[in-house]
């Protein structure tokens, strides 16, 4: 499967809370991301985060990250959705409204009330695509959309939920998330950014770039924790059996084309 067909998966995968190839497994793989925010920025709501895997991907939310106040602030967001294979890429996107600051976050499920222009896109990215976002327009990085069009999205899904909205416009706000955050991918450096094995010495790297311009507003740090999965021992059951199952199949066939040889 390509990249860009497992990214547009997403956009069926963020109709649920847990990733897409979550399993009922004892073990597995998790994901820690750690985010620092700058002196004096705002804090980050309803932010939806994307992951792929080494065979898939999928989508959790929402999260919330604290703005820096007066020295800066560290936050630590767990997926807490084990997966069966490694994570080795992510992208996140939230929402800063201009009043709410430090630890202050809107009440869930209402975003506030307020203009648009006091409404902020911020996106997690890769430290290569977050140099060429600084000082540009929304609309001139992500060429085809239009700010204010991600930020409804955005709450819809990362805000007010299904149960504000209703199914059907909740589906086609997560549809159009999942498509952008494809699109994203495809930038040139990607905006998506690496997450490194359980066994690598170093974490990953990703900047906090807030719109409607471009701004560094954070920094953050991604390690991955886990082993591969043991299938519970009904799963494992079910598995000898369509094993065995195989086999049998496999045997008959092989018996008839001896049989029809001779």
């Amino acid at each position: 499967m390509t990249k860009r067909a497992v990214l547009l998966s997403f956009a069926l995968a963020i109709l649920g809370t847990a990733s897409a190839d979550a399993a009922v497994i004892s073990s597995g793989y998790y994901t820690h991301y750690n985010v620092h925010m700058d002196p004096g920025t705002l804090s980050v709501t309803g932010i939806v985060k994307f992951e792929q895997t080494t065979n898939g991907g999928g989508s959790s939310w929402p999260n919330r990250v604290a703005g820096g106040g007066s020295e800066g602030a560290d936050t630590t967001i767990d997926q807490v959705f084990a997966s069966n294979t490694p994570r080795i890429s992510a992208f996140f996107m939230g929402m800063s409204y201009t009043g709410y600051a430090g630890t202050d976050f809107p009440d869930y499920p209402n975003p506030p009330d307020v203009g648009i222009n006091d409404k902020h896109l911020v996106l997690f990215v890769s430290n290569a695509a977050a140099a060429g976002m600084l000082g540009q327009s929304f609309e001139t990085v992500f060429a085809g959309y239009q700010e204010s069009d991600v930020i409804s999205w955005l709450e819809i899904v990362g805000q007010k939920g299904v149960d504000t909205v209703g199914q059907e416009a909740f589906n086609l706000a997560a549809n159009s998330l999942g498509q952008f955050a494809s699109d994203a991918a495809e930038l040139n450096p990607s905006a998506w950014f690496d997450i490194p094995g359980t066994q690598a010495v170093d974490p990953g790297q990703f900047t906090v770039v807030s719109f409607s311009e471009g701004t560094q507003v954070g920094s953050g740090t991604v390690t991955q924790t886990g082993s591969a999965p043991v299938p519970e021992p009904s799963s494992l059951v079910m598995g000898v059996f369509m094993s065995v199952g195989g086999a049998l199949v496999a045997l008959r066939r092989r018996r008839r084309s001896q049989s029809s040889i001779s």
